[in-house]
């Protein structure tokens, strides 16, 4: 399988229909700037090709809302306020937005840089538990782009391994990219209308993934600020440590019971190797009561950064 891959939404109920549409064969329909190659992805609301611009021959992902998603308000507004606050946003560990328009049958679409690699639901599907520099290197990775995002005013709400890629740069090195704000919270002012984000709210049931919510997202979607990433970042820490989900349940209202009132169960159990302080720090980023988790990603990436250095000696 080909290992490029771009900001895009997986899965899906159209996502199987979408995958064997074919990439537009006319170029002329993305303002002749950019040829189109094939489709890479596809998602519940957007369909991602990979394409050339063709001033510079730069390779890139072409991000366009599905023509059956057109009519939504729901959804353009979500893609839209995706295009805009990615844009707002400059950190190595955030993909780069390069361009944004709109197709000549009124589909907004924004173009990114082409990812080559992996998301890490796909290394841990295939590793199960990672090592722990390795998943310690990543999440501090994912905890910089959050402090990035939170310093703008800008809650992701949908921190998961499907939204963490692991892209090679051209030197080989791996480099963390956080995906999808298409969910977030913008809560500066100037970013965009409140009351923009309240009706997405209403419509949706759930603005982020079930798994990776904190209990006050169960609770009130309202209610969520950059705490919540960081609890969805602790849950990501703890799958990758131990190539499990610190909360499950065979219904969703038995997983929603689970994160409100369980604990998960200690790490050391499933990972008796594991560095002492990585339990204690993922116990206090799994806080029910948001008012005793870390504060905010510095607190939490300066943790991580202190056992990561532990870990480099030992090793």
């Amino acid at each position: 399988m080909d290992s490029r891959s771009s900001p895009g939404e997986a899965g899906g109920s159209a996502a199987s229909t979408r995958a064997a549409q074919a990439a537009p064969a006319d170029p002329v329909v993305l303002h002749k700037r950019y040829s189109v190659r094939r489709v890479i992805g596809t998602g519940s609301a957007a369909i991602v090709y990979e394409a050339v611009q063709r001033d510079n021959g730069r390779t890139v992902a072409l991000k366009v809302l599905a023509g059956d998603m057109l009519r939504s308000g729901q959804w353009r507004v979500r893609f839209e306020r995706e295009t805009r606050i990615t844009a707002s946003l400059s950190h190595p560990n955030i993909c780069r937005l390069h361009d944004c328009g709109t197709l000549d049958d009124g589909r907004p679409f924004y173009v990114m840089d082409l990812l080559d690699g992996e998301p890490l639901s796909a290394r841990i599907k295939s590793r199960g538990a990672l090592e722990q520099l390795e998943a310690v290197d990543i999440v501090i990775q994912i905890l910089a782009a959050l402090r990035a995002a939170h310093a703008a005013g800008v809650v992701h709400r949908d921190i998961k391994p499907e939204n963490v890629f692991l892209h090679k740069d051209y030197d080989g090195h791996e480099i963390v990219k956080v995906l999808d704000f298409g969910v977030c919270t913008d809560v500066a002012p100037h970013l965009r209308p409140v009351e923009e984000t309240s009706r997405i709210t209403r419509v949706n049931m759930f603005l982020g993934s079930p798994f990776y919510m904190a209990p006050e997202q169960v609770r009130s979607a309202v209610e969520v600020d950059a705490r919540a990433d960081l609890w969805s970042t602790g849950v990501v820490l703890y799958e990758a440590l131990s190539g499990q989900r610190p909360f499950k349940g065979t219904t969703l209202p038995a997983l929603l019971v689970n994160i409100a009132t369980e604990k998960p169960r200690a790490l050391a159990e499933l990972r008796p190797d594991i560095h002492a302080d990585l339990p204690r720090i993922i116990r206090k980023a799994l806080r029910k009561d948001r008012e005793r988790r870390y504060g905010d990603a510095a607190a939490f990436l300066r943790d991580l950064i202190y056992v990561r250095a532990s870990l480099v000696r030992g090793s």
